[in-house]
């Protein structure tokens, strides 16, 4: 590699390296931005506007409704339309989600923050010492869902995948070999 070739490949990484640190700090500087919540919502789901912590990556959304002993995860997928009577105007339709269960969910303080920077949801459930801390995204390049959790005591975690009842759905249950 000659001098010539050596000074444009260190200015294009200085470069490089400069507007990935713009971009990791715009992201930091959007998330002045945060929702905040103090209170489990009262209006998921719904047609309208709700009042909870949301993700996604564009092409599915995410919505995270505690209440108490439990997180629903409402999981919208932006292409997933239904048409029908039972969805006046139209409305991407609600393929399902997931909910998670835990003593240490609702026998204290509730706080989460909605971060657009980022694309997280963080949040924390606190009671009688206790603590249970949840960091939630959809990644912008996949459709999957992350959820970590960091408990201050042992906790146990109930997990039920679901899909909605009615609305011209069919579903069905049954367990495999016990």
């Amino acid at each position: 590699m000659n001098i010539r070739s050596a000074s444009f490949l260190s200015v294009f990484l200085i470069v490089l390296s400069a507007q990935m640190n713009a971009v990791a700090a715009s992201g930091t500087e959007i998330d002045r931005f945060k929702a905040v919540f103090n209170e489990f919502p009262t209006h998921v789901p719904t047609g309208k506007t709700v009042d909870a912590p949301i993700a996604g990556n564009g092409d599915i959304g995410l919505t995270m409704a505690p209440s108490n002993g439990m997180v629903t995860f409402y999981v919208g997928k932006n292409d997933f339309w239904r048409a029908v009577a039972s969805y006046p105007d139209g409305k991407i339709a609600l393929p399902g989600g997931l909910t998670l269960y835990s003593d240490m969910i609702g026998n204290g303080d509730y706080h989460a923050e909605q971060l657009p920077g980022s694309a997280r949801i963080e949040a924390s459930f606190k009671g009688a010492g206790n603590e249970l801390k949840m960091e939630v995204w959809v990644p912008a390049l996949e459709n999957k869902v992350i959820i970590e959790l960091e408990a201050t005591r042992q906790t146990t975690l109930g997990l039920k995948l679901w899909t909605p009842e009615g609305l011209g759905s069919v579903t069905a249950e049954g367990s495999e070999n016990g």
